[in-house]
């Protein structure tokens, strides 16, 4: 392509005072026509675009493309010197900038309340960690946090049954809310003068877990 306009355009430098392309608009046309008669006139656009006319028995060109861009109209006729070209630029309007999404909304910062913290279990998931995660949570430190916030702690063993020998519905209840978690989990709801509220969080416990992660947990939900 470079090679071809070079040699146009050196073709186009040894016109003289030649005719030029004068281009007219017609809302969204360009009419493209020689500012002087020629012979034998042969049009060309590029790139190519289908809306690209030859009218008037090729004395002029119309272009109305469908998208913002820049062509070259070429011009070949015919003189004693032997062929000649004309060349101009048609433009319609400036490329559509690129859609630029909004960024997402920030994640809203919890309510701060009182909070439901549910540790869900297997009985054979208890190893000698996890049970120094459930006696420092009873006592000590996390376990102060909870109170003095008025939080509630329940750690449910998943095999419980009630008086029935049924599974206690408590446990079931908590139980659907893992949606799939494998357990040890912990899931942390409101706590509301109703009793629980709905779920803001829960995660799979795993062996790096300790009392202090799960009081981290609790914060994160405004707990």
């Amino acid at each position: 392509m470079r090679a071809f306009l070079l040699w146009l355009a050196l073709c186009i430098s040894c016109l003289g005072a030649e005719p030029e392309l004068v281009v007219t608009q017609f809302g969204t046309a360009s009419v493209v026509a020689p500012s002087a008669p020629v012979e034998k006139a042969g049009w060309l656009v590029l790139p190519a675009d289908p809306s690209f006319l030859v009218i008037d028995d090729g004395k002029r060109a119309v272009l109305a493309p469908s998208k913002a861009g820049s062509w070259w109209v070429i011009l070949a006729y015919q003189t004693e010197a032997g062929q000649q070209f004309l060349v101009v630029t048609v433009t319609r309007g400036k490329p559509d900038p690129p859609v630029v999404p909004d960024p997402p909304d920030p994640d809203p910062q919890p309510e701060a309340g009182k909070r439901v913290v549910v540790i869900l279990h297997e009985t054979e998931d208890i190893t000698a960690d996890l049970a120094r995660v459930f006696t420092a949570l009873r006592a000590g430190p996390a376990a102060s946090y909870l109170k003095d916030k008025g939080h509630l702690l329940s750690i449910l063993d998943d095999d419980s049954v009630g008086p029935d020998g049924k599974p206690s519905p408590g446990v079931v209840a908590w139980r659907e809310q893992l949606g799939g978690l494998a357990m040890p989990a912990v899931l942390i709801a409101e706590k509301t003068t109703a009793g629980t509220g709905k779920v803001l969080a829960k995660r799979t416990l795993t062996n790096g877990d300790n009392a202090a992660s799960i009081i981290e947990s609790v914060k994160k939900t405004g707990g």
